[in-house]
């Protein structure tokens, strides 16, 4: 995970990279009210963030390219806090499900699979689902998006625009 964190990190230099959660266990000092000076007196534990700290790592190591991001800094967790702070960040959250990322993708084939599913002429219509399966869909987005990848992969439809695509979708499916 952490060499593929790095080559995002690579492909992405417009990126934005979510905080690192820290437990900094007593040994850095903040002098301060909201802005201030904080002294670091050793090494803080990664309570979340250690698979991007490695890709940062490795992409500096690479580079010799420094990666600024943001982190949150917990000073006084105790090792079991830490521990209940690591199980409900990396065992409870969920994740967002492939039929969203492809909606959100934006890929061609993507938005040529959402717009069988908005298209009133479509046989697809409001059968495809992006969150949830319901009884009315039949469909989840991603699976219709591999298989509209699959039927265009030939090269003859190469110079067609996403609105042909769309129209030959309908067409053959009705």
């Amino acid at each position: 995970r952490m060499t593929n964190y790095r080559k995002y990190l690579v492909d992405h230099p417009e990126r934005l990279i979510p905080p690192v959660i820290l437990s900094a266990r007593g040994r850095w000092d903040f002098e301060g009210d909201s802005c201030g000076t904080i002294t670091l007196n050793g090494a803080a534990a990664i309570v979340d963030g250690q698979h991007r700290i490695g890709g940062i790592v490795s992409h500096y190591d690479e580079t010799e390219e420094p990666i600024k991001f943001d982190f949150i800094c917990f000073d006084d967790l105790t090792l079991e806090q830490e521990i209940e702070e690591f199980v409900t960040i990396n065992g409870k959250q969920v994740g967002v499900s492939p039929a969203l990322q492809a909606y959100l993708d934006k890929n061609p084939y993507s938005e040529i699979a959402w717009e069988l599913n908005i298209r009133s002429e479509s046989p697809f219509f409001e059968r495809i689902s992006r969150t949830k399966m319901s009884p009315d869909h039949l469909f989840m987005l991603h699976s219709l998006t591999k298989n509209i990848t699959r039927m265009f992969n030939h090269g003859s439809f190469e110079d067609l625009s996403i609105e042909q695509k769309i129209e030959i979708v309908i067409k053959y499916w009705n």
